[in-house]
């Protein structure tokens, strides 16, 4: 019987101790819960302002997108025009040949 009663006694103290180490364990649960939430709050800051920006800056890059488009149009027009030109110069520097030694 005395054995009964000390193995009950190790007993009670081992549930003690888990339970003294499982309340210790959830303070550090909901101390690192608190801490993760202060971290996302400011994450969730830090996001917002960033999206922010690049909102603005898509607005401000147009313009600079425009004329980009418009630059790449001229160049194909004056290449255009330019292989146009060569083209003309060639046939009349032909014709004017074939006419000289005609």
């Amino acid at each position: 019987m005395d054995r009964l009663i000390q193995q009950v006694d190790r007993l009670a103290e081992k549930i003690d101790e888990n339970h003294v180490a499982t309340l210790g364990a959830l303070a550090d649960i909901k101390t690192v819960q608190a801490l993760q939430a202060q971290q996302l709050e400011e994450h969730m800051r830090r996001t917002a302002i960033a999206e922010e920006s690049i909102e603005i800056m898509k607005a401000e890059m147009q313009p600079i997108k425009n004329h980009v488009q418009s630059m790449r149009r001229t160049g194909r027009i004056v290449g255009r025009i330019w292989s146009w030109l060569w083209k003309l110069a060639a046939a009349i520097c032909t014709a004017w040949t074939v006419k000289w030694l005609a």
